[in-house]
């Protein structure tokens, strides 16, 4: 009798929870004890779970019992996150806590824990676009993957640097290419994002610590479309910081589109803007580095196949060249600037068509010769070195004086004075 009871009322709170009737769901809690948090083996769903389907808060709150347990409230939030209304769910999730005011930091901290290990990425957006404080962050366990989505949805939303420098120490071993998973947001990275919004120094020290980030992921729609984050270091005069992140990716080549494509919203592209403004000496640097990923380290040159080499450096050696002569017909760079890359050019060309840098192998033994033979004092012991102390060194040796780096003719006007494009474009 107790069992067929059960069921009746069981069947009677689930269909007036489906009518909307508030009166007759008053009536059966009143006279009935039933646990809201049971799931109906039948229906495989719980009273308060059909409750928050409805998206009624007066239903969800007059099935709630008059004081709750924080496992309940756990798992009602829990259920809530699981709802396809991300709106509701910031609703409930503020409204509802003032059924334990006394633990209401901590019932949102385990609320918001509860978010990431279910993967709730629609409800955790809506909570960030209305401002969530950060303040009860530190205490949450994040895993990598989670850490970068809460760090796109900190930087897309304009959150607090705080919650951004305790995600900092989850993000070394994450994935830093990933963006979140819209359209509009696809190319947007953690990288790109802070040299969006100027974060330079984080942006340093995560390149730093991270070199797998790519420096070629670029927005693939929208206002900043093509705009990398070598692009957003050149148009805010970043030239040191560009320049330490071109030695920190020596090894990993730049894609052509980072170099020579303009974004949709500016006229000037990565080469222009390094060209046309950046100081005599670092400019130089700059399209040295670039050189070196574009005709040294491009993978077809450590294939044991020369034929690939035409088409992707060639053609991309050459583009760079006829920007060279546009930028000296505008006065932006010296006869002596290309005499120079070009003399460089030549050497490089000369081993690549001897077939001498076509293997790892001769690629170690040879580059440091190369480098050598063009003015600078790198030690030809590097041969025996692998990538990563090469990689370190180079850097180096760029900050010493070289003779291929001799200042161009004072004949000339300043660069700097000739150049002088739009500032920065804001959102």
């Amino acid at each position: 009798m107790k069992i067929i009871w059960q069921f009746v009322v069981t069947k009677s709170i689930f269909e007036a929870i489906d009518a909307g009737d508030l009166q007759k769901i008053a009536e059966l809690t009143s006279i009935f004890k039933f646990d809201a948090f049971k799931i109906n083996s039948d229906l495989q769903l719980s009273p308060i779970q059909a409750a928050l389907a409805t998206m009624n808060l007066e239903i969800i709150h007059a099935l709630l019992p008059s004081s709750m347990t924080l496992e309940q409230n756990i798992r009602l939030w829990l259920y809530a996150a699981r709802v396809s209304n991300p709106e509701f769910i910031y609703d409930y999730f503020f409204k509802i806590s003032l059924l334990c005011p006394a633990q209401n930091q901590t019932i949102k901290r385990d609320f918001l824990q509860q978010l990431l290990d279910n993967e709730c990425w629609q409800a955790l957006e809506w909570i960030f676009a209305q401002g969530i404080q950060v303040s009860f962050f530190p205490a949450i366990d994040f895993k990598p993957k989670q850490a970068v989505v809460l760090s796109l949805f900190a930087l897309k939303y304009g959150m607090q640097e705080q919650l951004l420098k305790h995600l900092y120490t989850y993000l070394l071993d994450a994935p830093l290419n990933f963006s979140l998973n819209k359209p509009e947001e696809q190319g947007k990275t953690i990288p790109w994002y802070l040299a969006y919004q100027e974060k330079w120094q984080l942006l340093r020290e995560i390149f730093r610590k991270n070199p797998h980030a790519s420096l070629n992921i670029m927005p693939i729609d929208g206002e900043y479309k093509d705009a990398s984050i070598l692009w957003f270091c050149a148009q805010d005069d970043r030239w040191n910081l560009l320049y330490d992140l071109l030695c920190l990716r020596t090894m990993s080549p730049l894609n052509s589109f980072v170099l020579f494509k303009a974004p949709a919203h500016n006229e000037f592209s990565l080469i222009e803007w390094v060209l046309g403004r950046a100081p005599t000496e670092k400019k130089k640097e700059i399209i040295f580095h670039i050189l070196v990923q574009l005709m040294l380290v491009n993978p077809s040159i450590l294939s044991n196949t020369t034929n690939d080499l035409e088409p992707n450096l060639s053609q991309t050696t050459q583009h760079l060249f006829k920007m060279f002569t546009r930028a000296h017909k505008k006065n932006w760079i010296s006869a002596e600037f290309i005499e120079e890359f070009t003399a460089y050019k030549n050497k490089i060309n000369s081993l690549i068509r001897k077939g001498i840098l076509s293997t790892p192998q001769s690629f170690k033994e040879k580059i440091a010769e190369v480098f050598c033979s063009c003015g600078m004092n790198v030690p030809l012991s590097l041969r025996n070195r692998d990538y990563d102390y090469f990689d370190i060194h180079l850097k180096e040796v760029l900050h010493s004086k070289i003779d291929f780096f001799k200042q161009p003719s004072k004949k000339r006007k300043a660069e700097d004075e000739i150049f002088q494009p739009n500032k920065k474009i804001k959102l």
